[in-house]
């Protein structure tokens, strides 16, 4: 079963910041590493989620360096203007300070007094707190679009129940609220909550009968639709949503083989494909992808395979790129390496002897990465089309400078979802 576990407990007193037994919180190690994140972002190194579950201190619980590095950004701008308004704060360190600020107004502030820089934080912690509080008025948190609605899979490989009794089904988006449900109009055994439902006491998602996953996520393996039984190769799998997904598509009788060469995000791939309950259909790799060789008699009756690589993640979020910096200049010289990076992967997953269906995902909203790439492989792989407006009824497209267009789908914050790209090729 898959289950996203509270990320943060909340820890009520701003008395003094000394560890109490048994509760979970940020580590000063975890808070570091969030700050290096938040520099690199900016820096157009990587988005959040790549960098934090792709940090390689194992003594960091990466499900709370996302949640900190996230909330961080909601609120960056007030953040930044509070701490800079103390002039005892060092240049190098206005981000660790940010976070130190977000933590002490949360209640989540338990940190050694011993470290200098948080002697010093401390020392100016009430002016923080109250300059904090005037620039919320003038820098609001950030409204993601996607916060309209929040999405559950229904998992069909736990038998449980997923929603509590009380919940009640509506027809329409407008009817949502905190005790009601509606399916998704465009993806199978999806369910759209409102915004103010607590995910975390539903049963369903607590036993893992419901996977917390955006729409925009679900979309790949939904429109590669492999049938009951069926082979398929996820080639990048982890952190493990679309491979938990997919697994409940070819259900008991199929296999899927999930990929991941990075040994820390395996490990977490592992994790959700056993919480999950999809052992007995997933069988997970730590290797390579390009490595892989395609002829092994056990690919032999692979004919669906997932594509979704390491990309620039413009389109999550929130990513600083467009949320804190604002702006749309990205490094050119890393889209370039990306972008051959996703090119030689689906080249290699069209490798497969007997695959027929490609599918081809990004959360990036670069024209390099998504229509350049796959006009690319069309004209390298002559036996391989794309199918004709895979989800017929999603209404946005790709650009319309391509003649293929109407065949990719594009997703956006308007779609109330994350900056997303899909494309299917078929074999001729």
């Amino acid at each position: 079963m898959v289950i996203v576990n509270k990320t943060r407990d909340r820890l009520i007193s701003n008395k003094s910041p000394t560890t109490q037994p048994g509760l979970k919180m940020s580590s000063l190690e975890t808070v570091k590493a969030a700050a290096s994140i938040i520099e690199h972002v900016q820096q157009g190194k990587g988005s959040i989620k790549n960098l934090c579950y792709g940090n390689k201190d194992k003594s960091i619980n990466k499900k709370m360096l996302y949640a900190l590095v996230c909330e961080c950004c909601k609120s960056f701008f007030a953040l930044k203007n509070a701490v800079l308004s103390v002039s005892s704060v060092d240049e190098e360190n206005v981000i660790f300070w940010m976070i130190l600020l977000l933590e002490f107004v949360n209640g989540s502030f338990r940190y050694d007094l011993n470290d200098k820089t948080v002697q010093a934080f401390w020392k100016a912690k009430d002016k923080l707190k109250s300059e904090f509080e005037v620039m919320k008025k003038k820098f609001p948190p950030f409204k993601d679009a996607n916060e309209k609605f929040k999405y559950m899979r229904i998992n069909r490989l736990v038998d449980a129940d997923e929603l509590p009794e009380h919940f009640e089904q509506v027809k329409s988006e407008k009817q949502l609220k905190e005790n009601t449900f509606m399916f998704d109009k465009h993806v199978k055994d999806l369910l759209v909550l409102s915004p103010s439902c607590n995910i975390t006491n539903l049963p369903g998602y607590r036993n893992g009968a419901l996977v917390s996953q955006d729409k925009a996520s679900c979309i790949p393996a939904f429109v590669l639709a492999p049938p009951p039984g069926a082979h398929v190769i996820d080639c990048c799998a982890a952190p493990g949503n679309k491979t938990t997904q997919l697994a409940c598509m070819v259900g008991n009788e199929g296999r899927v083989f999930a990929i991941e060469r990075d040994q820390e995000r395996f490990e977490t791939l592992k994790q959700m494909v056993k919480k999950a309950n999809a052992d007995s259909i997933v069988e997970c790799h730590n290797r390579d992808f390009l490595s892989l060789d395609p002829s092994l008699p056990k690919y032999a009756d692979v004919r669906y395979a997932l594509v979704d690589p390491s990309c620039s993640g413009s389109g999550m979020p929130l990513s600083l790129e467009r949320y804190v910096s604002q702006s749309e200049e990205y490094d050119e010289a890393r889209l370039e390496q990306l972008a051959k990076f996703q090119t030689m992967a689906i080249k290699q997953a069209m490798s497969f002897p007997k695959v027929q269906r490609v599918v081809y995902s990004t959360c990036s909203v670069h024209e390099r990465e998504n229509e350049m790439v796959v006009e690319e492989v069309l004209q390298s792989m002559p036996q391989w089309k794309l199918a004709n407006k895979p989800l017929p009824v999603w209404p946005r497209r790709g650009l319309s400078k391509y003649k293929f267009a109407d065949n990719l789908i594009r997703s956006d914050r308007t779609d109330h979802t994350i900056g997303f790209f899909v494309a299917l090729f078929i074999r001729q």
